[in-house]
């Protein structure tokens, strides 16, 4: 919906002095108010309403209205730094996704510290291949688990940052690991030994894997396992083989436990 200048102006005009108190509004009926107010949500979403306009349509009390231009990519990085700190989640984040909304501006807000989306801008950053490499080692030390997990997977993380990441207590930290193509194979082999299997699966997913890598996941004989390895471009046409049959030889033993009615009564009688 494009609106002329002239009315955008008068848009400006009523949301500056609050709906009710305008004057526009009060000498309006109601449909011309309803009218006035969509109109704002359309001036809100349009690229090519002035920024002015939107600065002002930013410091609405709505907040249907605010994320409208939390979300415009015509809205000016100043407005954007505001709306970051909104009360509101989905402003904020809106705020926070707009592509106007740089790398450098994440950044800044990290430096800043005291910002209510700090979360967010962490894991913007953790996942950013263009994040410096300092920042990068800097997230890796955060208390939320997600960033790190993030910082664990991102391909430009430092050998020296996976490795002590390949440390952590959670599984789900060490599986990110296991799966970034720049994971050092000594640290693959280690998680390869892992007692968690789906941290053990993503090992079995990385294509820096080694052979002997390799040949210790396949006696697990884990069937998830050996799929995952049956996916991996690094496996020998004499590895595949053997794997496709080991998963066929798997299948089949788990068939025939499931179809075994004496399985089922042993099972009851552990109970």
């Amino acid at each position: 919906m494009k609106i002329s200048l002239e009315r955008q102006h008068a848009i400006s005009r009523c949301i500056a002095a609050g709906y009710e108190k305008s004057q526009i509004i009060q000498n309006v009926d109601e449909d011309q108010f309803w009218d006035i107010k969509f109109a704002s949500y359309a001036a809100a979403e349009d690229t090519s309403t002035p920024g002015f306009i939107l600065n002002e349509l930013a410091g609405d009390p709505v907040a249907n209205l605010r994320w409208r231009v939390a979300r415009n990519a015509s809205t000016p990085i100043e407005v954007l730094n505001v709306l970051v700190g909104d009360n509101d989640d989905v402003v904020a984040g809106f705020a926070l996704d707009n592509p106007a909304f740089s790398l450098e501006s994440h950044l800044e807000l990290l430096k800043k510290g005291n910002f209510k989306a700090g979360l967010r801008v962490k894991l913007f950053l953790a996942n950013d291949s263009q994040t410096p490499v300092e920042v990068l080692s800097m997230l890796a030390q955060q208390s939320e688990s997600s960033v790190r997990e993030a910082v664990a997977v991102n391909p430009q993380t430092p050998v020296e940052v996976l490795s002590m990441l390949a440390q952590q207590s959670e599984s789900s930290v060490r599986a990110a690991v296991a799966v970034n193509p720049q994971t050092p194979v000594e640290v693959l082999s280690m998680l390869a030994q892992q007692s968690e299997s789906s941290v053990r699966e993503a090992v079995a997913r990385n294509p820096s894997i080694n052979q002997s890598t390799v040949f210790a996941l396949i006696r697990y004989e884990n069937i998830e396992i050996l799929e995952a390895l049956l996916e991996n471009v690094k496996i020998t046409s004499d590895v595949f083989r053997d794997l496709r049959f080991k998963i066929s030889q798997q299948r089949r033993n788990h068939s025939t436990r499931i179809s075994n009615p004496n399985v089922h009564e042993r099972r009851h009688d552990q109970f």
